[in-house]
């Protein structure tokens, strides 16, 4: 398969790059913020561990429909993953954990319309490395500061990700985040009620897009924002928790040798649910387990957008 240089510098190839081809609004697994709220469950019942490995597997299903009668461009689009995220954290003390977060996927994609395509990949997603420190102002009340940087695995391009890459974002990233939690009720063994909010930043550096732009051109997926409030109890050896995110994503452009287009700024809203038991005593296994489940579903207006996640959980704590 092969595209001239000089067809690739028309206007129908650059809409389609804006339309699909910034990997920033996809959040591929590795960053979704819900998911990695299973990550927490044991840390409200029980500080006496060093490390939890824990993976998860799930479904993961987006759909959209790109319209741009500007350009006479009209696609349907759908998206199946499936596969673990998998998760390492290590709990120094009190005040310090630090983890690493990466997924194998099997991912479908088929799309009808102008653009027209049916392909399946199966890889490895980015690596990301997060530490954090907590902080306890007063009685109940728990902060916590973060730092995280995305690695991909995978990073060259081809013809085919004009589709949207598949698996991994391609990008180099970095963020922050901090989330605020307090407890409303707490006996430490029997029962907690807690609510927490937490945001996060997240820049995805930018980078050459060749071949499917020109040599000297660069895409550049921009930022992401999250916003996200819940409620989580726990009775006993049970915990659930719902929640709700507002993602935003912001600064993302085609940098071109004679122009650079920029991308409208966009919001996806998500609710997302899950719950845990703790399971002392799991055959063959000498320390706690947390088995678990959850689901997440959102919608973005930005090409109609529809998102719906179920998942799993399994952790191992030592």
């Amino acid at each position: 398969m092969s595209i001239k240089i000089t067809e690739l510098r028309n206007w129908y190839f650059i809409v389609l790059l804006i339309c699909s081809c910034i990997r920033v609004d996809a959040v591929t697994l590795v960053y979704n913020m819900q998911l990695r709220r299973f990550f927490e469950q044991m840390t409200a019942a029980d500080r006496h561990y060093h490390w939890l490995l824990s993976a998860i597997p799930l479904v993961y299903i987006r759909t959209r429909t790109i319209d741009d009668p500007r350009f006479n461009i009209f696609a349907r689009e759908k998206r199946l993953a499936v596969g673990p995220l998998l998760n390492a954290r290590y709990v120094a003390s009190k005040y310090w954990w630090y983890e690493i977060t990466t997924a194998f996927e099997k991912e479908y994609g088929k799309s009808k319309g102008t653009v027209n395509f049916s392909r399946s990949n199966f890889g490895m997603d980015d690596i990301v490395l997060t530490a954090a420190r907590a902080f306890y102002p007063i009685k109940n009340m728990q902060y916590v500061v973060y730092g995280m940087a995305g690695f991909p695995i995978r990073q060259k391009i081809n013809l085919f990700d004009a589709q949207d890459p598949f698996i991994g974002t391609r990008f180099y990233s970095l963020g922050i985040g901090s989330e605020l939690s307090y407890s409303v009720k707490n006996s430490t063994q029997k029962s907690a009620l807690m609510w927490l909010f937490q945001n996060r930043f997240i820049h995805f550096f930018q980078r050459s897009w060749f071949p499917i732009l020109p040599q000297g051109s660069k895409i550049k997926p921009g930022d992401l924002i999250d916003l996200l409030v819940a409620v989580h109890y726990r009775k006993k050896l049970n915990s659930f928790e719902i929640g709700f995110d507002q993602t935003f994503f912001i600064n993302a452009a085609l940098i071109l040798p004679d122009r650079v287009i920029k991308n409208k700024n966009f919001a996806r809203q998500v609710v997302y649910a899950n719950a845990s038991h703790i399971v002392k005593n799991f055959p063959l296994l000498d320390t706690p387990v947390v088995l678990g489940a959850g689901f997440v579903v959102g919608y973005s207006g930005r090409f109609k957008t529809r998102l719906c996640i179920g998942s799993l959980n399994f952790t191992v704590v030592f």
